[in-house]
């Protein structure tokens, strides 16, 4: 039935204000020993060790602990990494997304609508498009070891 599955698109309302709300633009790199929280959109890197908490990053957004981005276009990478819509790779031990366009990969990946590959140990998807392999792969057609699918 085609009016019975959830959108792959993301929320306009949510998106539209991510796109315009910025309170701070950093074009190159945002470098910071502790990590950043801030209502930005970075168009370069944003860097950190603790925690990172960035409404956009176009391009590379990187800390050794935790990563949130509303917004990420490019490379997510940091233990923990959560991003509302992420079109790009994110590399985690935890990675968790909402509207995923791209890759995930780490220890224990989750995504509401993936589009794409997720590499991990557990890999769970609530709306699948692609290709998950790990050791545990969960969709919502099937629960599969090692390579799980839905197109």
């Amino acid at each position: 039935m085609a009016g019975s599955s959830p959108s792959m698109e993301p929320d306009s309302s949510i998106e539209n204000e991510i796109l315009t709300a910025a309170a701070e633009r950093v074009n190159g790199l945002s470098l910071s020993l502790t990590g950043t929280y801030c209502d930005c959109h970075v168009n370069g890197a944003s860097i950190g060790t603790i925690a990172q908490d960035n409404q956009q990053v176009n391009g590379l957004s990187l800390n050794l602990l935790t990563n949130h981005v509303y917004l990420q276009n490019g490379i997510q990478i940091g233990s923990s990494g959560w991003a509302y819509q992420l079109n790009g790779i994110q590399v985690g031990l935890f990675t968790s997304s909402v509207h995923i366009n791209g890759i995930q990969a780490g220890g224990f990946t989750h995504g509401t609508f993936n589009r794409g590959l997720q590499f991990g140990i557990v890999n769970i998807s609530n709306h699948l498009k692609g290709i998950q392999i790990g050791l545990w792969n969960i969709n919502s057609k099937r629960q599969l070891p090692l390579i799980n699918w839905n197109f």
